[in-house]
């Protein structure tokens, strides 16, 4: 199996994280491999729909696809906290993280994560492990001949 399971921070067990996502009538997977393939559909017309019309470094967009699958809710929030993030002076991997661990805030700053437990010691460590697998596997990451590489502008 591609996928490796992890245990989930509100969770007693591990899980095929993408077949969750058929729990929506709309989709009605058969199987966690149809359920990837709904997923990965709705990922990229969040991207095409939203992601298309910002300036984002190859970094920052996938960070904001990721944080998509996970809660794509947080996701819509991403944007305006990145920029929030990159105004305080931070950049990069640390303006990420702020703007990750920021969209599951509410409009009074209070975390609206029930996923992750709700807790400030929970959300910020569950963002920086996705990072660090995001940032792992761009270090060793080999396109193949002939495929779409990351180019803006």
């Amino acid at each position: 199996d591609h996928r490796d399971l992890h245990s989930f921070p509100t969770r007693r067990s591990s899980d095929l994280f993408s077949f969750q996502h058929c729990a929506e009538a709309r989709y009605q997977c058969a199987d966690q491999w149809e359920a990837d393939i709904f997923q990965l559909r709705r990922i990229q017309s969040f991207a095409w729909d939203y992601l298309r019309d910002y300036n984002l470094t190859e970094l920052e967009f996938i960070n904001a696809a990721d944080l998509f699958n996970q809660a794509p809710l947080a996701a819509y929030d991403f944007m305006q906290w990145l920029q929030h993030a990159k105004s305080k002076g931070l950049e990069g991997s640390k303006a990420i993280h702020y703007a990750r661990v920021m969209s599951f805030t509410n409009r009074w700053g209070n975390l609206d994560a029930p996923g992750l437990g709700n807790s400030w010691a929970i959300v910020p460590a569950d963002q920086q492990r996705r990072m660090d697998r995001i940032a792992e596997v761009l270090e060793t990451y080999t396109p193949p001949t002939g495929a779409i590489t990351w180019s803006r502008g």
